[in-house]
């Protein structure tokens, strides 16, 4: 939240991330309980309960006026201020942590001794957008140099890298005239393979589905674990390259607790509105993606035999038809995907 009265610029942040764990983490500690598991539903229960208590609300507050900026961090366990002169700032930028496995973010005011203010002291991963769009406000408020262009890693590789690495390999149209297409690329350094039909549509609405390993119990509706549920599957959208246009009401969006008998050991899934998978998962639909399944079953850990099988996710959107696979390119595995979009496309109740 953002607010500019003239000669003062506040903007405060809310850890809303930090505390949807920790509400999670205590409803499983509960869950744990109530199953017996006194040790494991109290570390549950302690770990979410200090994870809320530690998340800080942070508000940065520029007074002209007073000539001053002040970050202040409040949490029901601690408060810190840091403040420095207004004309001591030289610049705010985004600065930024990689290691091997992924880029981290956080916004600092840089002072001309070189001392540097985070407004965060820890790095958050995934944000860059949004921290730049902080720093570019509060420089420009303060009337020093911005932050500088957005570098390579993991943010770019969530909200868009998946699109932008895609390469067609192979299309076609079947004997109804429906146009299909293959793609290739990566997410995460895996292969991903991805069949779509532009013209297979869910005008307003989306289906997304996501392969869990088999018997795996998801049970995330309703309250704070609907809220969880949803913060989820947003970011597994975004991680397989799909945007706010293929997901029309993803914000108000619950998890589907019932995708059918055959379907409900093998998927966990989200949709626009409860009608959808009772319509759109009929029992021709549930059985084509239940022989991809039963052939490649998707399991915790290093399967016995080394051999790992990538997940599969399915989208019914208004931008078209789709079913991803963390698979390679060629062979049988792109057969079977072509095979399972078509037979979706064609026996779905799409209008």
């Amino acid at each position: 939240m953002d607010t500019q009265p003239g000669s003062e610029l506040t903007i405060q942040e809310y850890p809303i991330t930090m505390w949807l764990i920790g509400a999670a983490l205590d409803l499983v500690g509960l869950f744990l309980f109530f199953r017996g598991s006194l040790i494991g539903g109290m570390i549950a229960l302690l770990g979410g309960m200090l994870l809320a208590m530690l998340a800080q609300v942070l508000t940065v507050t520029a007074d002209r006026a007073a000539g001053m900026v002040r970050i202040h961090r409040r949490s029901p366990l601690r408060s810190s201020t840091q403040e420095a002169p207004i004309s001591e700032v030289a610049q705010v930028e985004v600065e930024r942590s990689t290691d091997s496995d992924s880029t981290t973010y956080r916004t600092v005011i840089v002072l001309k001794n070189g001392e540097r203010l985070p407004l965060r002291p820890y790095y958050s991963s995934g944000n860059y957008r949004k921290r730049k769009e902080q720093a570019e406000k509060l420089s420009s408020f303060l009337g020093v140099k911005g932050p500088n262009a957005e570098p390579p890693g993991l943010a770019q590789m969530v909200h868009g890298a998946v699109h932008s690495e895609m390469q067609i390999t192979l299309q076609g149209q079947d004997e109804r005239g429906l146009h299909w297409q293959v793609e290739r690329g990566q997410v995460g350094g895996m292969p991903l393979l991805r069949w779509s039909a532009p013209a297979a549509a869910l005008p307003g609405d989306f289906l997304f589905l996501a392969q869990k390993p088999q018997g795996m119990k998801i049970s995330l509706s309703g309250g704070v674990l609907g809220m969880v549920s949803s913060f989820l599957y947003r970011q597994v959208l975004g991680l397989y390259g799909f945007s706010p246009e293929h997901t029309p009401g993803i914000e108000t969006a619950q998890a589907v607790e019932a995708l059918g008998e055959e379907l409900d050991e093998y998927f966990g899934g989200i949709a626009s509105s409860a009608e959808l998978a009772p319509r759109l998962l009929n029992p021709w639909v549930a059985e084509a993606l239940r022989q991809w399944v039963t052939r490649r079953p998707l399991q915790q850990g290093q399967p016995a035999d080394g051999k790992q099988v990538g997940q599969l996710v399915v989208l019914f959107s208004p931008l078209g038809l789709f079913a991803e696979a963390l698979v390679e390119a060629g062979g049988e595995d792109e057969e079977d995907l072509i095979r399972l979009g078509l037979a979706i496309a064609h026996e779905a109740r799409l209008d």
